[in-house]
């Protein structure tokens, strides 16, 4: 599952005070002013506050105080973010302030040494300092509810206006110091700690070769996290940290690492002209660019069903335009409770979310997300459902997109069995672990069972998805007792995906029966039976 937290901002008049609230996008489009950070989270110093510093750093506290949250703590990298926004803005004309909003705040930040993906930026000139300092507490105080506990606050000056520039970040998994450019290959090592309330942390990293990989880091004795890259080919890695909360999960930091040469940026995914038109024409513009991106990957393009689209629809009009997006509502039901309510008893979902001022934006986002990538182009699922929203107010976009897999009626050239080595069985009781789900027990009669349907499947050359699902559910049949509910044949691009299967974390079940077959395209083919019993031996 993905999660893709996006961007709000507006600009008003307060005054003569002018506020241009950045929309962050997630690569740089141009260089940010300033000196840059050679590291991520690096804990030097931040620079000494001035006293109007010190008023409007104290203002913002006082403001999160009196709302009863935890004061956010100065960050050195976030100080050094504002200093170079402030004196940038108070560097540019007027008449060129306003294209400051186009710029990428997440590129800014990871310039200076900030990797956090949640991130908020508020930043004002004006000829009165009095008014300017009130202007943006006032900003602030329109922020307190998001749990930012990170901040960064700058003042300029020249003989006739001050420029200040305020940062916020929610950070849930504090990384230690890691180098934004690295010499030669080798092994990179990534460790930190998680905020109160995180249950699972896993990283996403793509490299040169357009890969995905998963990356579940090892917990620590001490509380902490710690994984291992390892960096072959010159070029950029992305690296991504996705965090677990009550919520669902979260995007909570987006780094790039780059070995040798690193292109500067890619160029936008879409025309900013889409921007322009209705949800019904973006609906099928961004099908067509899901399916170019799967195109470029060698995967199957996927099917537009109405559905999907109108389980995500509804869930969209739920989502408040001013607060961070969620794949779990209130009451916990994420999509899979979606899917379940509304007939489709899928054992292959995933969600991606979106929000952004551009739609082009927003897309670009997505695709530059290791996470919400590895969705996009997932060998596993079938069709799409797409469900778009503009904000009449603002103009934002919010995009939802679920994924499912549907047997289609053609067979898969299969090739062999294989066998699921031990770090799969690992990763699996792992995130039963994290889920709080009874540990699975691996039965010999049902394991036995999958392997013997499968089998036979393989031995004709090819996989027939109706055919092998009725065999296999025939067989069940016979006995009114057998305790398996569920049987679910899907493919996957490697094991770790396989893994990540969401049937294998459901609490309710804890008896399993799998057999894996290898297709000829190269992905995994995987027949899973699922059930509930209270005692039996494990195999």
């Amino acid at each position: 599952m993905s999660v893709s937290r996006r961007f709000r901002g507006r600009a008003w008049l307060v005054l003569s005070l002018a506020f241009l609230l950045t929309i962050p996008n997630l690569l740089a489009a141009s260089m940010p002013d300033g000196e840059g950070a050679e590291a991520y989270h690096d804990p030097g110093f931040p620079t000494p506050f001035s006293d109007d510093e010190r008023v409007l750093f104290d203002r913002v506290r006082h403001i999160f105080g009196q709302a009863g949250n935890p004061l956010p703590r100065l960050d050195a990298g976030l100080r050094r973010a504002a200093l170079a926004e402030a004196a940038g803005l108070l560097a540019t004309s007027p008449e060129d302030r306003e294209t400051r909003k186009q710029r990428d705040m997440r590129g800014i930040l990871r310039h200076h040494g900030v990797s956090d993906f949640q991130v908020r930026g508020g930043f004002a000139a004006s000829s009165d300092k009095k008014q300017l300092i009130a202007g943006l507490a006032a900003w602030a105080a329109k922020r307190v509810e998001a749990g930012w506990n990170r901040i960064g606050v700058a003042l300029a000056s020249n003989a006739d206006e001050t420029a200040a520039a305020v940062f916020l970040t929610r950070r849930v998994v504090q990384l230690e110091a890691i180098p934004q450019r690295i010499k030669r290959k080798g092994t990179l090592e990534l460790t930190g700690r998680t905020a109160t309330g995180v249950k699972k942390v896993v990283f996403y990293m793509s490299g040169p070769d357009g890969r995905i990989k998963k990356i579940k880091p090892l917990r620590l004795p001490s509380g902490g996290i710690s994984a291992e890259i390892e960096i072959a080919k010159p070029g950029r890695y992305a690296v991504e940290v996705m965090a677990t909360e009550e919520a669902g999960p979260k995007v909570a930091a987006l780094l790039h690492v780059c070995f040798g040469d690193c292109p500067s940026g890619d160029a936008p995914v879409l025309s900013g002209s889409l921007d322009a038109g209705d949800p019904e024409s973006a609906q099928r513009d961004i099908l067509a660019w899901i399916n170019a991106r799967r195109a470029e990957a060698r995967r199957k393009p996927l099917l537009l069903d109405d559905r999907l689209t109108d389980i995500e629809s509804a869930y969209l009009k739920t989502l408040p335009d001013d607060r961070a997006l969620a794949h779990q509502n209130p009451q916990g039901r994420d999509a899979g409770a979606r899917l379940k309510a509304a007939g489709l008893d899928l054992a292959v979902y995933g969600e991606n979310l979106g929000r952004h001022k551009r739609l082009s934006g927003l897309l670009k986002n997505l695709q530059d997300s290791p996470a919400h990538l590895s969705n996009l182009l997932s060998a596993a699922f079938t069709h799409v459902g797409i469900a778009v929203r503009r904000n009449p107010n603002d103009g934002r976009w919010t995009v939802g997109q679920l994924f499912a897999a549907f047997e289609e009626a053609a067979v898969w050239p299969a090739v062999r069995m294989v066998k699921p080595p031990s770090t799969f069985w690992k990763a699996l009781h792992e995130n039963r672990r994290v889920q709080n789900a009874p540990a699975m027990g691996l039965y010999r009669k049902y394991m036995n069972l999958a392997r013997t349907h499968l089998r036979a499947q393989i031995k004709n050359g090819q996989i027939d998805p109706a055919r092998l699902r009725a065999g296999v559910q025939m067989t069940l049949n016979a006995d009114p007792n057998d305790p398996i509910r569920m049987v679910a044949l899907f493919t996957a691009a490697s094991f770790d995906e396989l893994a990540e299967f969401s049937g294998f974390v459901q609490p309710q079940w804890n008896v399993l029966g799998l057999a894996v077959a290898r297709l000829k395209n190269g992905q995994l083919a995987a027949l899973a039976l699922l059930g509930v019993r209270l005692e039996a031996e494990r195999r």
